[in-house]
């Protein structure tokens, strides 16, 4: 079955238990909380720009903050690792 699209072209329809609805359920970006090279990549990104503030209490405080809003969010990492990244603690 074909659909109208833009500017009068015909793009075919995609019924709701399609093959294509399933490969986003099963992708691993779409499964919440998943240990994912995008979870990896991002708190690799924070411990980075952690690095970056100076004052070692403040860089504690925002750390703490940080890991309770990832445990919020349901994303797995370790946390003596995102804390050995980010410089906290040896």
């Amino acid at each position: 079955m074909f659909v109208p699209g833009v500017n009068g072209s015909v793009l075919p329809s995609v019924s709701s238990g399609s093959k294509l609805k399933g490969a986003y359920k099963n992708s691993k970006k779409f499964v919440k909380g998943g240990k994912t090279s995008s979870d990896k990549q991002m708190v690799n990104g924070v411990a980075s720009i952690l690095r970056r503030v100076k004052d070692p209490k403040n860089r504690t405080q925002l750390a703490k903050q940080l890991s309770k809003q990832f445990k919020r969010e349901k994303v797995k990492y370790d946390l003596a690792s995102f804390l050995k990244k980010s410089k906290v603690k040896k």
